[in-house]
């Protein structure tokens, strides 16, 4: 039986036979890769298709934070060009997502340490998105891309 001090932060400890002490219902689709064991049964990954679904990924969120940053405050103008890049990669970007939340934790965590300098160096580009976020043109481009 779990001590209070196991229980998650600012959460005391189920009791036994509360609703709380069931067992966790299985992972959802979702978090497949992050919390379900291997399952013998599944397809193997396919190693050189992942590493270029990410290649593909990192270079479209590239590209998208390049259209942020290079708009900075002119939302108007980010928001058509933001248009502009979700017509014509929005399916190949959601496709890339779909992929990658399939592929088990520790493969992605390695694929993101191999291209960490990248990353960060988009991630900096979407900073004037704060600004813009709320623009009308700015969020039907994001929602084309999620």
């Amino acid at each position: 039986m779990p001590s209070t001090e196991e229980a998650a932060p600012n959460e005391a400890a189920p009791s036994v036979g509360s609703p709380e002490a069931q067992p966790a219902q299985p992972p959802s689709v979702k978090n497949k890769g992050a919390e379900q064991p291997a399952d013998t049964d599944a397809e193997p990954i396919d190693l050189a298709k992942v590493r270029t679904t990410f290649d593909t990924f990192v270079a479209l969120f590239e590209q998208f934070g390049g259209v942020v940053a290079r708009n900075g405050e002119d939302c108007e103008t980010m928001g058509n060009e933001l248009e502009a890049f979700a017509a014509a990669n929005g399916t190949q970007f959601k496709a890339a997502g779909e992929v990658l939340r399939e592929v088990p934790k520790g493969t992605l965590e390695t694929l993101q340490g191999n291209y960490g300098a990248r990353l960060t160096a988009a991630q900096k580009l979407f900073e004037p998105l704060s600004k813009c976020g709320a623009d009308a043109k700015v969020q039907a481009a994001l929602k084309q891309l999620m």
